[in-house]
């Protein structure tokens, strides 16, 4: 789902927006910036394959990118629609 996300934010914020991290900062664990959400997406994937928790980085980060492509396509129809009814 990182990657879905990533996909979506990138379309709705632009491809250079960077952040920066804080929400485990409480925790004692320290802020990460990226320059890119699908870098975040990324290290997401590769977390999830060191837990044991994937076999596969590709095929996760595939699978998130046509999710987002899905979920984005689906927005722009609603948008269209709703575009269509004020008229």
């Amino acid at each position: 789902m990182s990657n879905a996300v990533a996909v979506i934010l990138t379309r709705l914020a632009g491809g250079s927006f960077g952040y920066t991290d804080t929400v485990e900062e409480e925790f004692g664990v320290p802020a990460r910036s990226y320059r890119l959400f699908k870098i975040a997406a990324q290290e997401a994937a590769i977390s999830r394959l060191c837990g044991g928790f994937r076999d596969s980085i590709e095929n996760g980060m595939r699978q998130g990118e046509d999710i987002g492509l899905f979920v984005l396509k689906k927005l722009a129809s609603h948008q269209s629609s709703d575009k269509s009814i004020g008229k």
